[in-house]
């Protein structure tokens, strides 16, 4: 089976981080990458997340549009 990706948008939020150490400390069942969303990927938060192979840091800001 394929590597799934969890995506989770201000990683470094208490909330999200506390979700991506979670997945990291008790990982499901199959096989997953975490990618992240993150406003500053140099960030003290960001760079601790980063330490683990599973979780890759885009630093990017989400806009969500309506129309």
């Amino acid at each position: 089976m394929a590597t799934r990706k969890i995506l989770v948008s201000s990683a470094t939020g208490k909330q999200e981080s506390a979700v991506i150490k979670s997945l990291l400390a008790n990982p499901p069942s199959f096989d997953f990458d975490v990618l992240t969303l993150t406003l500053k990927a140099a960030s003290s938060v960001a760079k601790s997340l980063a330490t683990n192979s599973k979780v890759s840091l885009i630093e990017a800001i989400l806009v969500i549009v309506r129309t």
